[in-house]
């Protein structure tokens, strides 16, 4: 274990040597393992072939016995007159011939083939037969029947055949004994001569290739997980630019080098977006900032005002003045709080527009009929479009449209000290669209200028000079909701020269949904129930502030409308409750829905559970599209935003109240 764990702290190029130095010692011990088993075999082939040398000495020893035997035979037959000498080889002859007869016993019975076996004992009685007829013919010698050589020689004539085969056979087995163990080491020491060659070859080509490998395998694994190790250790130290070299082998790790190339080129470009994803949320929140610090200005400027002139009511020479400053700086307040509003809405992306065909021409009557006014206080020239007839009625959302072109106009007064402000619509055939330019010879714009103002928290004058207030994002939320209606704004403009605002609407907007029928603020959104009462209408007013309470309360008293308090929610639903059990119950309740103990939204929803089909209209200050639908849900017949003017508020109550007098009668 301690072994294996030093082994793991080697490095890679470490472990790829030791491993290739094992294979290489491997490969020699193998390769003297080889030789010393080529070696043995080769002892062992030599063993063998002794072996089948001495097989192939009987065969020489029994022919050259014989031959032997037939020289002493033949010495023998010369000198049979001469006794001494004719006993002397009777007496070689006879130890030659037992010499011979015990020899072929021994090759008899070593012989392993049953050829050579018969061979043997074929030649053992050839030489009986032949040592029985030389001592046949030695008897008769000694018996003096015979007495020359001659007659010895012609008695021997008959075995004479028979032992010269014999010697035959004998040398010729012994010839082919000896050539065939000759061909069988000769071809041994061929293959043992060849093997040993390739062996001395591959040996030294296989160490040689063991040593290439160790250096160059290492090499070719190390290096590039060198590159990468300093490429990725580059990487993490925050060097983006950091790449592996493109040399690299072409395999996996080739494949990986590449991949690290991409990611950190990924990696790169991610950085680059954030960086200018960062940069540009820094430079919103500055924007935001400076735009939050004009807010607080353009609050806190008509609040001096309303309260200023507030204290001046007290005195009569004031009163008039002073309730057109409050009035003024309010509705300036109610325009700043709008504006606001509609871009809480883009920026939550609750903004919504809805469609229904709208004479244009009228729209714009409507609204340089309002501005009027300020054109004549400024002594400026106002040109309307005469008399034109459009063909077509325009697909799109008036109450924005309206709010719109109204935005435009008075920023063309506000910027124009002097000249005209000129309104011009067309229709493109060819584009199917509706264009309308707000053309001013006003102060004009810097393109830097025209750039900020259509940012939604910039100002073309973010100074602290600057000599006009406004949020100064109206631009950008013409624009904006503009884009909402599928239209398009465009801004031309020279300083000192004036400015050109161009609208662009199609006739029709596919996919604008088409708006439900919504009344003006001063008709209800939907029909009155039947009044239970015969003498004057009353209605409930629940809101949790006094003041509000006490205007409503007041302004409905002045029209001899009777009304009923309630402070929050708890008191609201017990009353009506009451008042339906009763049967008196109110022709109309105003709800306010933010307020202490239980809201507006669960005293209607509590109301309608437990079986109140009155009259319910919510009157709140939250002003977004989803806040009137989230009061309709919860069950009010209608919905009033705060703040509402006097004027208005009353005309709605009666519009309300006299309808269910109709139905009613």
């Amino acid at each position: 274990m301690a072994w294996n764990f030093k082994f793991k702290h080697i490095s890679i190029k470490g472990q790829i040597r030791l491993t290739m130095i094992i294979m290489s010692l491997a490969t020699v011990l193998l390769g003297i393992i080889s030789l010393y088993g080529l070696n043995h075999l080769q002892q062992e082939w030599e063993r063998l072939a002794d072996h089948s040398k001495h097989r192939t000495r009987p065969t020489a020893q029994i022919a050259t016995q014989i031959l032997q035997c037939r020289r002493y035979e033949k010495d023998m037959f010369l000198n049979l007159l001469d006794i001494p000498r004719f006993e002397s080889y009777l007496n070689k002859w006879n130890q030659k011939i037992s010499q011979l007869s015990e020899t072929l016993g021994d090759y008899s019975d070593h012989c392993s083939a049953s050829n050579k076996i018969k061979e043997a004992e074929r030649w053992l009685v050839d030489v009986n037969l032949y040592q029985n007829a030389v001592m046949t013919i030695v008897q008769q010698i000694k018996a003096k029947e015979i007495q020359t050589p001659q007659q010895a020689n012609l008695a021997m004539m008959p075995q004479k055949h028979s032992v010269r085969s014999l010697i035959l056979d004998s040398f010729i087995t012994f010839n082919n004994n000896y050539l065939a163990t000759q061909r069988i080491t000769q071809h041994h020491a061929r293959e043992m001569t060849f093997f040993k060659s390739i062996l001395f070859i591959l040996l030294p080509l296989l160490i040689l290739g063991c040593t290439v490998a160790m250096i160059n395998i290492p090499r070719r694994i190390v290096n590039p997980l060198k590159s990468l190790n300093l490429a990725a250790t580059r990487l993490r130290d925050g060097d983006l630019n950091a790449r592996v070299d493109t040399n690299l082998p072409n395999n996996e790790l080739g494949k990986l080098g590449i991949t690290f190339n991409e990611m950190a080129q990924q990696l790169q470009l991610h950085e680059v977006q954030l960086r200018e994803a960062c940069n540009a949320a820094e430079s919103l929140n500055i924007s935001k900032t400076r735009f939050l610090t004009n807010i607080s200005h353009e609050l806190r400027t008509p609040l001096t005002a309303i309260l200023g002139y507030a204290e001046c009511l007290h005195q009569p020479d004031m009163l008039d003045e002073s309730a057109q400053v409050i009035t003024r700086s309010g509705e300036h307040l109610l325009q700043i709080v709008n504006n606001l509003l509609q871009l809480t809405e883009i920026e939550t992306t609750q903004f919504h527009v809805y469609g229904q065909q709208t004479q244009l021409m009228e729209l714009i009557r409507e609204v340089t009929q309002e501005i009027e006014p300020a054109c004549i206080n400024k002594q400026l020239q106002l040109i309307l479009p005469q008399n034109m007839a459009l063909e077509h009625d325009i697909y799109t959302d008036p109450l924005h449209l309206k709010g719109i072109l109204e935005h435009l106009l008075n920023n063309a007064v506000k910027f124009t000290p002097q000249g005209s402000i000129s309104i011009r619509c067309r229709e493109s055939k060819q584009d199917q669209c509706f264009v309308i330019e707000i053309q001013d010879t006003g102060k004009g714009m810097t393109p830097i200028q025209i750039q900020r103002a259509g940012q939604l928290f910039e100002q073309g004058d973010d100074s602290l000079t600057r000599t006009h207030g406004g949020l100064g994002n109206g631009l950008a939320l013409s624009k904006r909701i503009l884009e909402y209606m599928e239209g398009q704004l465009s801004i031309q403009s020279k300083v000192d020269t004036g400015t050109c605002i161009t609208l662009t609407l199609p006739f029709h907007a596919p996919n604008m949904p088409a708006a439900e029928k919504s009344p003006s603020p001063t008709t209800p959104l939907t029909t009155p129930h039947p009044s239970t009462t015969t003498t004057h209408p009353r209605v409930l007013i629940v809101d949790d502030t006094p003041d509000m309470l006490k205007l409503a309360c007041s302004l409905l008293n002045r029209v001899d409308i009777k009304t009923d308090c309630a402070g929050n929610g708890q008191i609201a639903v017990d009353m009506a409750m009451r008042s339906q059990q009763l049967k008196q119950p109110y022709d109309l309740i105003i709800m306010d829905m933010q307020m202490p103990q239980l809201d507006g939204y669960q005293a209607t929803r509590y109301l309608r559970e437990h079986g109140y089909t009155h009259l319910i209209v919510a009157h709140t200050a939250h002003a977004l599209n989803a806040d009137r639908q989230k009061c309709l849900d919860a069950g009010c017949d209608d919905y009033i935003a705060k703040p509402i003017k006097p004027k208005q508020f009353i005309k709605y109550v009666q519009n309300y109240l006299k309808q269910t007098n109709t139905n009613a009668s």
